[in-house]
């Protein structure tokens, strides 16, 4: 690399870092006041001039993703997360990110394929794994989320969501005394969990 290109590519980078702390201050800092008083289109819209200079701006098209997904917006969500897939395909978080409007709207199974790619990636991802045990129990796979579920809860012992999981496959699989033992574990890690309560009281 010569001195001079060495300078014009400096100078590029500095006068492009200007740029986007110019425009992507108070977008930003606007983005996140309207997030916090749950205005989520406002919030969404102010992103607007960091995408219209930078359209494949990362971290934008994924606050705006989330953002789209906070109104309901799932298709745009989905557009959103597929457009940083297709340029990052290693992103876990935009894999994760796709997950939350396809289970909105009851797709497990492509929900499910898409926690699975993470998983693919990181196999102990715990995220990813609580995604699929919704989508488990959303197709009503009882003895695949049965496994599944203690799988988990044998590698995060003192997680008390694996073990809701459990014993909702459980119960659903007439199981009972198996459901009332797992229940009673949940409890032991929230003495006050509404669901353990409520299944303990109804079988006495």
């Amino acid at each position: 690399m010569t001195k001079i290109t060495r300078h014009l590519n400096g100078f590029i980078f500095a006068t492009l870092t200007a740029c986007a702390t110019t425009v992507g201050a108070t977008a930003w800092e606007d983005s996140y006041a309207l997030e916090a008083a749950n205005k989520y289109g406002p919030a969404a819209t102010a992103l607007d001039p960091v995408l219209r200079q930078w359209p494949n701006h990362e971290f934008a098209l994924m606050r705006r993703a989330w953002l789209n997904y906070q109104q309901g917006r799932m298709s745009d969500a989905m557009r959103d997360y597929n457009q940083i897939l297709t340029a990052n395909p290693r992103s876990i978080e935009a894999r994760l990110g796709m997950t939350l409007p396809l289970m909105a709207q009851q797709r497990w199974r492509e929900a499910a394929a898409e926690a699975k790619k993470v998983l693919a990636m990181s196999a102990w991802d715990y995220t990813a794994h609580v995604r699929l045990m919704v989508c488990e129990e959303g197709e009503r796979k009882w003895d695949e989320l049965s496994r599944h579920a203690s799988e988990l809860a044998a590698r995060f012992p003192t997680d008390a969501t694996a073990l809701v999981y459990l014993a909702r496959a459980e119960a659903a699989k007439g199981n009972v005394k198996v459901a009332v033992v797992v229940y009673l574990q949940v409890l032991e890690r929230i003495p006050a969990h509404a669901e353990a309560l409520a299944y303990l009281r109804s079988k006495g």
